[in-house]
């Protein structure tokens, strides 16, 4: 009987059956036979050009010990020599999951894996079931360790500017003491190098250390005793000063000269300069099948149904392929959360919502959907022709209300053109929308709602030349030769909020796409597709949706196969990249260090062949020293950190800050790397009632609390214990109103010495 395995470790290679019982015995040889393969195969240690840098370090070791005696007439095994030894660098802590594992007709499978370098207890999970139901399943735990090991005491992060004394130790678990040569070197971000000749005693540890100066990048550390062990980690080293970032975006139509003024005080050692290409609208619609149906707000499900509707179509023109599978499934979790936002529409969902639905013909319950939808904009249509939902509207929010009712109705009188329903409600909501605004169109005069008309496709004939206009005399012009669409201070959508330029700048493209004196309308679109991000799309569901359709239709004619991209600094070549479209739809991202950035440069773009369908942004992202300023927005904190401390004692720290009274209020303190946070200082902070709850993780408590007013700050105190010593920094630490980032009081990095 055939059988299937679910199997996960946080640990080893695991094989497992249906009769969990005889499997184990049985496999026991074979994981050793796999732990001296995985040991054999560890990675080659590091070049001698990155050992040469370390050299030059000013570093000193910690002062020797009197090295440990052998008891009498005991040998010593002599492992003095210098010569490299395999060197452990892959430390997972769970490395192996495998959800669908066939077994035989004997109930027997096998999973081979390589086991990690992490010297520790494996625990192997194994659960299995058969087809007729049964089920079963098995634990086991197995040891990875060495008879003789080196480790250092690794921080998860180190701050630039931090002087701190790694321990490091030599364990020998053998019956015989062993002499070697320990050696230390930091490389990378960091300084740091010891070497000494030690005795280990059998069943013994020893314990050195290394002092390591710290710059921002990640810091290697390697360790090494002798011919018996080596180990090699990586430890990110984080910057203290604060993070600016100046981007400029645009489409590669032509090579695109890019000025950027970088700060003059940035840190050279984190500056970086990042290059985005996102190859064409092929590029941005695999991204959103993939981030779209994540997003759950109606009118990004909204977006991810219209979406999934017109991808195949989409693809094809585009000379590409999706998997129907996927698509099929998408649709099934876009359909279950469309349902239960149009349970009670309003006109925002239901125009937003109608479109979509109808975009899937084949699907009854999606017809069904867009049917009932476009027969309540018809039915919730006023006499005039206009749309509204609530008192005290103005002229301006009722126009774009009516706008983006005649947009959904055009859809689902396009999407089913033999549904004699259907057709006729498009038809009366168009017809009636394009008087309306043909009476109201001189009442609203930007160019925002102008180029929400002219996308309706409801507008009278008569008013199309004014409203284009209208949006053509408002049209930006950036250094980048991207043009773009402010919309106005007074301006809202139908739901009251104000729109972003990214969405004026879509209807704006949607709206000239026939205006024979826009010669210039995929410069639009350059700015839109400069402004997509993977994560986020453009912004909200409307956004993405308007955004996307805007790119399709500018950008639309498939790509060559081969583009070469290049980044250039004051005319010389700074870094270079390819994109092939055919063999992959993600973004080409370049992002190189710009140690020499502070000041103006002008940074050229350009893709061989030209292409408009391509859309670039470019980032400097570099940090700049913390400025001093004053409070702000009634925010203020002041944090004294102990003045002195030792490795593994308590200390107190004191926290004070105040807030608008009643204001939720969220701070975060940063620690330097290795001091531990006491929680039971903090449980007590909130059984007093000072805070309400507190977060910790690896440098950095969040302290939470409700404030009652500059009258009545905040004063209180935790204790913490330091595990490293040195001179040690902090990143920035804050204060904000919560759920209002953009409100933010920053206090500067503080410095902590520890003995």
């Amino acid at each position: 009987m055939r059988t299937l395995l679910w199997c996960t470790m946080l640990s080893l290679g695991c094989l497992g059956s249906a009769d969990m019982g005889p499997m184990t015995e049985k496999k026991k040889s074979e994981n050793k036979a796999k732990r001296g393969a995985s040991r054999s195969a560890r990675s080659a240690p590091p070049a001698p050009a990155m050992m040469m840098e370390a050299e030059e370090a000013e570093v000193s070791m910690e002062p020797p010990t009197a090295e440990p005696k052998a008891a009498p007439n005991q040998d010593i095994a002599d492992d003095t020599t210098t010569q490299d030894s395999p060197t452990r660098a892959w430390f997972p802590e769970t490395f192996l999951f495998e959800p669908s594992v066939i077994t035989d007709t004997a109930g027997q499978a096998q999973v081979v894996t390589r086991i990690p370098d992490r010297l520790t207890t494996w625990r192997v999970l194994a659960l299995a079931h058969g087809r007729t139901g049964g089920l079963s399943g098995a634990t086991t735990e197995f040891l990875g360790t060495l008879p003789v090991y080196v480790e250092p005491v690794i921080p998860a992060f180190l701050v630039a500017g931090d002087q701190v004394r790694l321990p490091v130790q030599i364990v020998n678990t053998t019956d015989k003491p062993l002499r070697g040569m320990l050696q230390v070197s930091a490389f990378g971000a960091g300084r740091g190098q010891a070497a000494e000749s030690i005795t280990v005693p059998a069943h013994d540890t020893v314990l050195r250390g290394v002092r390591v100066t710290a710059k921002s990048g990640t810091l290697n550390l390697r360790a090494s005793f002798g011919r018996q062990d080596a180990v090699l980690h990586e430890i990110p080293v984080l910057p203290t000063g604060k993070l600016r970032t100046l981007s400029q975006g645009g489409t590669l139509a032509a090579p695109r000269a890019v000025p950027i003024d970088g700060p003059r005080r940035l840190d050279p050692s984190s500056t970086q300069i990042r290059l985005t290409v996102f190859p064409g609208a092929l590029s941005v619609l695999r991204s959103e099948l993939s981030a779209a149906i994540s997003r759950g707000s109606a009118a990004s499900v909204a977006h991810a149904l219209l979406l999934l509707g017109h991808a195949p179509t989409l693809a094809t023109k585009l000379n590409s392929e999706l998997d129907p599978n996927k698509l099929r499934k998408q649709r099934i979790i876009a359909t279950q959360r469309a349902l239960r936002h149009t349970r009670s529409p309003n006109l925002e969902t239901a125009a937003l919502f109608a479109q979509a639905a109808l975009a899937h013909p084949s699907d009854p319950v999606l017809r069904r959907m867009g049917v009932r939808l476009v027969r309540y904009l018809a039915q919730n249509q006023r006499p005039d022709g206009t749309f509204t939902s609530g008192e005290q509207w103005t002229v301006q929010r009722v126009l774009i209300a009516t706008a983006d009712a005649a947009i959904a109705a055009q859809a689902a009188a396009q999407a089913a053109p033999d549904n004699d329903e259907i057709q006729r409600d498009a038809r009366a909501i168009i017809s009636r929308a394009g008087t309306a605004i043909g009476r109201f169109h001189t009442d609203a005069t930007d160019a925002y709602t102008a180029a929400a008309m002219l996308a309706s496709g409801a507008t009278p004939e008569d008013v199309v030349p004014t409203l284009r206009a209208r949006v053509r005399e408002a049209i930006e012009i950036r250094d980048d030769g991207a043009r773009v669409l402010r919309p106005g201070d007074k301006v809202t959508r139908a739901n009251g909020r104000a729109p972003t330029t990214p969405e004026a700048t879509a209807l704006a493209a949607l709206a000239l796409a026939e205006d024979d004196e826009a010669t210039w309308v995929a410069d639009l679109g350059a700015a839109i597709i400069g402004a997509y991000r993977p994560a986020s799309a453009w912004g909200d569901g409307r956004t993405n949706l308007l955004c996307l359709k805007a790119i399709l239709q500018l950008f639309d004619a498939p790509l060559p196969d081969a583009i070469e991209i290049t980044l250039t600094r004051d005319g010389k070549p700074f870094a270079s990249g390819e994109l092939n479209p055919r063999t992959s739809f993600d973004p080409l991202v370049i992002q190189r260090p710009a140690p020499r950035a502070a000041g103006e440069h002008i940074w050229t773009v350009r893709s061989d062949p030209p292409l408009p369908g391509l859309g670039f942004s470019l980032e400097l992202l570099a940090r700049v020293p913390w400025p001093k300023r004053a409070p702000d927005s009634g925010l203020e904190l002041a944090i004294d950190p102990p003045s002195f401390s030792r490795v593994g004692q308590t200390a107190t720290v004191r926290i004070s800050a105040s807030a608008p009274t009643g204001r939720a209020v969220e701070i975060r303190h940063a620690l330097p790397a290795g001091v531990l946070p006491d929680t039971d200082s903090l449980q007590a902070l909130v059984n007093a009632k000072q805070i309400t709850r507190f977060e910790t993780q690896d440098g950095l408590v969040r302290l939470f609390l409700v404030s009652k007013g500059p009258s009545n700050p905040l004063s209180c105190s935790y204790k913490v214990t330091p595990t490293l010593a040195g001179t040690l920094h902090t990143q920035a630490s804050s204060i904000a109103l919560a759920n209002r980032t953009s409100n933010t009081w920053s206090l500067r990095p503080t410095t902590w010495t520890v003995r």
